[in-house]
């Protein structure tokens, strides 16, 4: 009687440390969801400071001084081979971020070179093009967002440090 006792005890532990184990995972990936959320939406923050700087910089004629290009800035190393690259790069939504993010900077950088030369005209253009493609960049940050928040399988390779070693 004390063993079977002893083996419903067991079993009910058993089925507690699953259940906190799965609970454990499942925090995991929504604090991993929320990190990836808030980091594309500094992105977008972080791009609208980049903009600031060029428009200050235009407006008080100091052009001379180059701006983060698209491989240097927070959200350019993410791509290329932080955990952007890492966990996304085979999706279209990764995929359909480059060509927005390098526009936005090359223009923003011809904008630069343009005022330099004292094109007006072209230095408007530019940033015309900049402005079209910040807006496409921040459309597809938050298609991104939604494809890794609601379409991407979360990895099992990214195991909470808890939930690694219950199961």
């Amino acid at each position: 009687m004390a063993d079977d006792e002893i083996a419903r005890s067991a079993q009910t532990a058993k089925q507690a440390v699953h259940q906190l184990a799965d609970q454990s995972q499942h925090m995991h990936k929504v604090i991993h969801h929320s990190a990836t959320a808030a980091f594309l939406h500094f992105a977008k923050l972080d791009h609208a400071v980049w903009k600031c700087r060029l428009y200050k910089q235009l407006l008080s004629a100091n052009t001379d001084t180059p701006l983060e290009d698209h491989h240097q800035c927070r959200l350019g190393r993410w791509y290329q081979q932080g955990e952007g690259h890492q966990r996304y790069a085979r999706t279209d939504a990764y995929r359909a971020l480059a060509a927005p993010h390098r526009r936005m900077h090359d223009s923003g950088a011809e904008a630069l070179k343009f005022a330099r030369l004292g094109d007006r005209n072209g230095q408007l253009a530019a940033l015309g093009v900049m402005e079209e493609a910040s807006q496409q960049l921040a459309l597809q940050l938050d298609n991104l967002m939604e494809h890794a928040i609601f379409e991407a399988p979360y990895s099992t390779n990214h195991r909470s440090p808890l939930a690694g070693r219950l199961k």
